[in-house]
């Protein structure tokens, strides 16, 4: 399945998301994440990042979503084309193609 970059990012700034994932090593990861603004830490690139990713992206950068991980109170990130399984906490899976 195939998972769309903006779709996720748009969701994970509006709350809290799981995801499910294939690391490198090929583990399966479940992460429960966030861009929302008011669930990052207050420091500058936390809200800077939430409010305005970067600009003209490369396209390593495109395929990774910077998140904060709101179990382990740190920031993970995903590379987009691994993802096996995304929904906002509450909802049904999302399946877009």
């Amino acid at each position: 399945m195939f998972y769309n970059r903006e779709m996720m990012t748009s969701q994970l700034q509006q709350g809290v998301c799981e995801v499910f994932f294939k690391k490198r090593n090929n583990a399966i990861r479940q992460m429960i994440c966030t861009l929302s603004p008011t669930q990052l830490p207050l420091t500058e690139m936390a809200q800077n990042l939430a409010i305005a990713p970067p600009q003209n992206p490369t396209p390593a950068q495109q395929n990774v979503i910077a998140v904060w991980d709101v179990e382990k109170m740190a920031w993970r990130s995903f590379r987009v084309n691994s993802v096996l399984f995304f929904r906002t906490k509450g909802q049904p899976p999302q399946n877009i193609k």
